[in-house]
């Protein structure tokens, strides 16, 4: 018998939310009717995407992740991806899964395919 394997698409949903008790903004995304709390934490949006970091500045946190949201959900992705990542259907991207996933990938990309190839 032939096995297949079904893909499942994983969809963001526009709803986000600064939880305090957290310190995180929470969004949801959808793995099929699965749905996955994603939090990302204030200290992550203050490190790498350009969030104040006075505290009881919630609104710049939301700021900050909707300026940043698609790089944000790649992270989601790659997280939710990795399955052992994955506890209670939830995940938290931290400052240093950022930096792991965006950066470390960033500087892993040769520069040719960034964009940085030099003129003859």
């Amino acid at each position: 018998m032939e096995q297949t394997s079904s893909i499942v698409s994983l969809d963001f949903e526009p709803s986000r939310v600064f939880v305090d008790s957290a310190q995180s903004v929470l969004f949801f995304a959808r793995q099929g009717e699965k749905v996955v709390r994603c939090y990302v934490t204030a200290k992550a949006l203050v490190t790498y995407f350009g969030a104040s970091d006075d505290p009881g500045e919630d609104d710049d946190c939301l700021l900050a992740f909707d300026a940043h949201r698609a790089a944000i959900q790649q992270v989601a992705r790659h997280m939710i991806d990795d399955r052992g990542r994955l506890v209670n259907r939830a995940i938290v991207i931290t400052a240093s899964d950022v930096y792991r996933d965006l950066v470390q990938g960033f500087l892993a990309t040769p520069a040719v395919s960034r964009g940085a190839a030099g003129h003859a």
